[in-house]
């Protein structure tokens, strides 16, 4: 029983670790009162240790095919525009978006932008990624927010 449960914990770690983040404050965004206001949860650090109690949750969201399902679906479902193929255009887009109470994706913004045709193919795969499990705070789902790096490298 323990095992299992510091597997969890392991696993858990992996995923935070790797691609959940935090909100980012813009003068575009909500204020934190207002987004609490909407039951958003922000998480200010990614070192889940020094959070206020309050501020924590109990389980973080998590695709309901893993972190290997999220890389799998996404380099699946990706297709690289060809106007940028052909320019040799390549960068890095970083995607926010909400896992609401419900394990659907809502709000999906971009944070850092490469190209428009590269920034709408990031918005148009994570939106496949519709299977997740909801961040869980006091025995409830809550909405959370996140963000995603998407690559696009010409080999």
């Amino acid at each position: 029983m323990k095992t299992l449960k510091m597997i969890k914990i392991s696993i858990f770690f992996l995923l935070y670790g790797l691609i959940f983040g935090a909100c980012l404050s813009s003068s575009d965004l909500l204020s934190k009162k207002e987004l609490k206001a909407q039951g958003y949860i922000e998480i200010p650090n990614p070192d889940m240790q020094k959070l206020d109690k309050k501020d924590r949750v109990d389980s973080q969201p998590m695709y309901i095919d893993g972190l290997q399902g999220i890389y799998k679906d996404l380099s699946k479902g990706l297709v690289y525009p060809s106007t940028e193929r052909s320019l040799g255009i390549q960068g890095t887009v970083l995607l926010s978006f909400v896992v609401n109470e419900k394990g659907e994706l809502e709000d999906i913004e971009v944070l850092k932008s490469v190209s428009r045709n590269i920034d709408n193919e990031s918005i148009r795969v994570i939106k496949t990624l519709d299977k997740w499990y909801p961040a869980i705070k006091n025995k409830k789902f809550v909405k959370i927010r996140l963000k995603q790096p998407i690559k696009f490298a010409l080999t």
